[in-house]
């Protein structure tokens, strides 16, 4: 038998992959691939409270219980999953996710402009809210949802809006034979009366379940599934899920050593070799002591001394250092030790520290984000072209995530110095230097600019060439 684990299942970690009972979904079987989808779920859901609710601070040391001296009891939280997850909420979502031209649809100033207008309506929609929102939710438990549709209050400047949604009451099931295909999408709402309404999205329909019963069947207008599933990982793991022991271990001995603390100083005065007396009773030991606040023992057989708990602060503060950084380095999260050398460099601080690992585990989060991003744009594309508009191509756009461009500007400026001037366009060199969040706007704004001031002969001459054929057609003319 399988041991009970601190999320109250199997002692595993990570969220399970629901898959669809069904390939196709329609009005006979979608009650029946709901239920069989929703036993899974409500594993990951468990899983997904527990952690939310340790991000949030409702830790096991809360519920902290003492055999003796019950009225010293300290519940320490030492509140290091908000440290985690913090950063790299910080560290990977510097700016708004940004589209940029990708390679193949190079040379054409239309899909330019289409794909600057997606960023505006994404900017519209408030989408830097949600990116951050949706990181944070899959920090937290291992992964999160975005959810796009048709905005109807402002449409005029922006076709769609989009919001996070709760991953406790929202899944995604794929295909058993494409692991990788959506075949629906469920969110779950609570009802006024009680019970819950199940919202299920097709590519062709949309249904509310309610009692094992359809009560609603419509078509879905967009034709594409509009719930995104953002997966942290494959397993679908939080990324301070893996040392949950070991935030437990830190808060026990923090809790414990407050306890102690408070106990070293309500230490008991015990009075070896003699009755202390009457302490109301003028000339005994005790009543000096509660009236002189001092102690005069009467012969020399009496002792006094305090009964104290031995407490070594440096050896406590040993196993809480060695905890804390294995909790650091597991998470991937820089350290603040604080060390030096002489022979330190920038790369060799980055490696010590961890910044290395930072950036790895970032990189391998923003790999997991971008094919779901992808499937974000193909929604807003086609709640877009339902409206009017006309948007950029999928296949043309790349997605962009901003990071750290504060970080040595001086030798990425020069880094793009030296690409324009081997001709690299500014559209193509400003993603390879990660100097702003939307490269494609500030190449479009500039690129006359950036021109006149690096190829200011290539300029003039071009204006001169163009003077004289305009002289040269004037005088065919004549």
């Amino acid at each position: 038998m399988r041991k009970r684990g601190v999320f109250g299942v199997a002692m595993q970690f990570g969220r399970k992959k629901i898959t669809a009972k069904y390939e196709s979904i329609d009005a006979t079987n979608v009650v029946d691939a709901l239920t069989s989808a929703l036993s899974p779920h409500s594993i990951n859901k468990s899983a997904i409270e527990f952690l939310y609710g340790y991000y949030r601070g409702d830790t096991p040391i809360l519920g902290k219980t003492k055999a003796y001296r019950q009225e010293v009891n300290n519940r320490v939280g030492v509140a290091t999953a908000i440290e985690i997850v913090s950063f790299y909420v910080g560290y990977i979502m510097s700016d708004a996710i940004s589209y940029i031209r990708h390679d193949a649809a190079k040379g054409s100033a239309e899909i330019t402009n289409r794909i600057v207008e997606l960023n505006d309506w994404c900017r519209m929609a408030g989408k830097k809210r949600t990116d951050d929102s949706l990181l944070e939710w899959a920090l937290i438990c291992g992964t999160s949802y975005r959810a796009c549709a048709p905005e109807l209050g402002r449409a005029d400047e922006t076709p769609f809006e989009t919001y996070v949604l709760d991953p406790r009451h929202t899944f995604v099931a794929y295909s058993r034979r494409n692991s990788e295909r959506a075949v629906f999408a469920v969110n779950i709402n609570n009802r006024v009366g009680g019970g819950n309404e199940y919202t299920v999205y097709t590519r062709e329909r949309v249904y509310t379940v309610v009692s094992n019963r359809v009560v609603a069947d419509e078509p879905n207008a967009i034709g594409i599934i509009p719930i995104v599933e953002y997966p942290a990982n494959p397993m679908r793991m939080g990324i301070f899920e893996p040392v949950v022991p070991l935030l437990n271990a830190l808060e026990t001995i923090q809790s414990s050593r407050v306890d102690a603390v408070v106990q070293d100083v309500d230490n008991v005065l015990a009075i070896i070799g003699c009755d202390p007396g009457d302490p109301k009773k003028a000339g005994t030991v005790a009543n000096m002591l509660r009236e002189l606040r001092m102690l005069i023992l009467p012969n020399k057989d009496c002792d006094a001394k305090y009964i104290t708990a031995p407490l070594k602060q440096a050896d406590i503060q040993t196993v809480c250092s060695s905890i804390y950084s294995s909790i650091l380095t597991i998470t991937g999260v820089p350290n603040r030790n604080g060390g030096s050398s002489t022979s330190d460099t920038g790369a060799a601080v980055q490696l010590r520290d961890g910044w290395e690992s930072a950036e790895t585990r970032a990189r391998r989060l923003v790999d997991m984000f971008k094919p779901a991003e992808v499937e974000f744009i193909r929604i807003a594309n086609a709640i877009a072209t339902l409206q009017g508009f006309a948007p950029p191509a999928v296949k043309d756009v790349k997605v962009e995530f901003p990071r750290r461009y504060s970080e040595n500007v001086l030798t990425n400026v020069q880094a793009l110095q030296g690409l324009i001037a081997t001709g690299i366009s500014l559209e193509d060199a400003l993603p390879m230097v990660h100097l702003v969040s939307d490269p494609l706007d500030v190449a479009v704004r500039n690129k006359e600019r950036v021109d006149k001031l690096l190829f200011p002969e290539t300029t003039t001459t071009e204006v001169q060439d163009g003077a004289e054929t305009d002289e040269n057609n004037a005088a065919d003319g004549n």
